[in-house]
């Protein structure tokens, strides 16, 4: 079940209906329901799979606030830990395992299976750092452990945000989740908002950006390299509409029931800079890998240059491990925590020393930031969006070959450009001012004319059979 689904509407309007008339404990049973359905919908063994992650998790935080004996406490952590990296790793990453050991012993693995059949439960990427935060955070006495235990699961499991984020921590969302649910006119018609607004993105732009631009990366020897440079900045720009979309949908879902999800994203596609771009894009996992990973290993305390460059790249390497059980992902991560370490020097060894330079200040060196960072990630979308190392490799073949760059290119290249640019740029102005956040200021007749509007501008402009979200796959 996704969120343009009529299913989803008929599981999201008897939810509403029947929040309005319950109180606050029949009101978290109700959601943690609908949240199990809404899970189970893809495959009923899903269900079974997050129940008992949240029931390892809720007993492995309780046993911590219990103990003061520091060996106990970690045993117990440790357990967290490995129970729930288990069950991803297996589900996700055992084939992948397996394809390495098939690579690297040749005749030696032929006992093993090259591969098994395992179906990856949605979203069990997000829910597991979800919850495995929740016990690290118990441990370091961030926060006491929840004793209602379907508050607890609701919290792993809540429905807008279960398979693609926004992930949560703890002490934002199980408070939230606690008190009892006062009536919010204005959250409520905010989270309306949200919903057309990631229906507008989604239906109007990802799915039509997707529909060209993917072909054009399957075959990229049918087109030349400008074409091939537009489809990687058309897949960026996808991603982040797609992606952004969800968020949208998940905090307009959530707010209708009176909570308030993190912002994912902050201007990511007008970043001057790689740090920059991280800082707004993916958010709650930007975060999260800096708290439990990036910090923990020394990051905020690096020893010398080489051991921050270490880090850097560990960490990033993780970050596209994360995304897929693909060498693609990790080629792809292990770029990014390479421009990551490039950006450091500079602004270790260069902006530190000019930042009182006129030219470093200028518009036009932010305008070449810009550029530098827009035309990185889209080198990083081959890598992302191809199936494997050798199809990659073509596509970078296919860049840096001056056949490719003197063939002539398709007309949907030439009229795609300025769409893009039109894309950017409206993007940059919804980032600073937001058309609909002004709503308020109108009468209810003027802001229900201009919902209806939005509606039906959905509905007309909108690909009727959209696209799978892409981070549905993580």
């Amino acid at each position: 079940m996704t969120f343009v689904s009529v299913q989803f509407l008929i599981l999201l309007g008897f939810t509403l209906s029947a929040y309005a008339f319950l109180p606050a404990r029949g009101r978290t049973w109700l959601l943690l329901i609908a949240s199990y359905v809404f899970y189970a919908y893809w495959n009923p063994w899903y269900a079974i799979l997050i129940a008992l992650s949240t029931l390892i998790d809720y007993g492995a935080a309780h046993g911590i606030a219990r103990s003061d004996d520091t060996r106990r406490r970690r045993a117990l952590l440790w357990t967290s830990i490995a129970a729930n990296l288990g069950l991803l790793g297996y589900f996700k990453y055992t084939n992948f395992g397996l394809h390495i050991l098939h690579g690297l012993l040749g005749d030696l693995a032929s006992p093993l299976p090259t591969a098994l059949d395992i179906l990856l439960p949605v979203g069990i990427s997000f829910y597991t750092f979800q919850s495995m935060s929740y016990t690290i955070d118990v441990y370091r006495r961030r926060i006491a452990p929840e004793p209602h235990f379907p508050t607890f699961a609701l919290y792993v499991a809540f429905f807008p945000q279960l398979v693609a984020g926004p992930i949560e921590r703890a002490g934002d969302l199980l408070p939230q989740l606690r008190a009892p649910h006062r009536r919010d006119d204005a959250l409520f018609e905010s989270g309306v908002r949200l919903l057309l607004w990631g229906f507008a993105k989604k239906l109007i732009v990802a799915d039509r950006l997707l529909a060209v631009a993917q072909p054009m990366m399957a075959n990229p020897g049918a087109g030349s390299s400008l074409d091939l440079l537009f489809a990687t900045l058309a897949l960026f720009t996808m991603l982040y509409f797609d992606f952004s979309a969800y968020t949208d949908m998940a905090r307009g879902t959530a707010a209708l029931f009176g909570v308030r999800l993190s912002e994912n994203f902050h201007l990511p596609m007008s970043a001057t800079s790689i740090a920059e771009f991280w800082r707004g894009w993916h958010i709650t996992l930007s975060s999260w890998v800096r708290d439990y990973v990036y910090i923990p290993l020394g990051g905020g305390q690096p020893r010398g240059v080489v051991h921050q460059a270490a880090i850097s790249l560990f960490t990033m390497g993780l970050v596209g491990l994360w995304h897929g059980a693909n060498w693609t992902y990790v080629v792809w991560g292990l770029q990014h925590g390479i421009f990551m370490v490039l950006y450091q020097l500079y602004f270790l060894y260069i902006r530190r020393r000019w930042r009182r330079a006129a030219w470093i200040n200028s518009r036009w060196f932010a305008a070449l930031g810009w550029t530098t960072t827009m035309l990185l990630h889209a080198l990083g979308m081959v890598w992302f969006f191809s199936p494997d190392l050798d199809h990659a490799l073509t596509c970078l073949g296919r860049f840096f070959s001056m056949d490719g760059w003197l063939a002539g290119s398709a007309a949907v290249t030439w009229r795609g450009f300025p769409v893009l640019f039109g894309l950017w740029f409206v993007h940059a102005i919804m980032g600073r001012f937001y058309p609909l956040d002004t709503a308020q200021r109108w009468s209810p007749v003027v802001r229900g004319g201009c919902y209806a509007a939005m509606f039906f501008l959905i509905v007309a402009l909108g690909v009727p059979h959209g696209a799978p979200f892409v981070y549905f796959q993580f």
